[in-house]
């Protein structure tokens, strides 16, 4: 193969991945995932208090709050708006 038809595949593939991504970022499902992961990562930023242990144990609980709008969100996408 010529590095034209080479080069001319590789660009290809890139604008069909780049558009694939594109339309995954937009689905409900992406979009409800997305906002989940935010949250969490937002609730996950605590006031430290140099104590490892209530450090820990404060970050874990966004963490696992997170968990939970993730399933969620996931049941939601698959039944519908009404299901938790």
């Amino acid at each position: 193969m010529s590095k034209i038809k080479i080069t001319a595949a590789c660009v290809a593939c890139l604008l069909i991945a780049g558009a694939a991504a594109a339309a995954v970022k937009d689905s409900p499902s992406t979009q409800a995932y997305m906002a989940a992961m935010t949250k969490m990562h937002d609730n996950m930023m605590i006031d430290y208090t140099g104590d490892a242990d209530v450090d820990f144990v404060r970050g874990m609980i966004p963490h696992h709050q997170g968990r939970h709008r993730h399933g969620q969100a996931r049941a939601q996408i698959r039944q519908g708006p009404g299901a938790a």
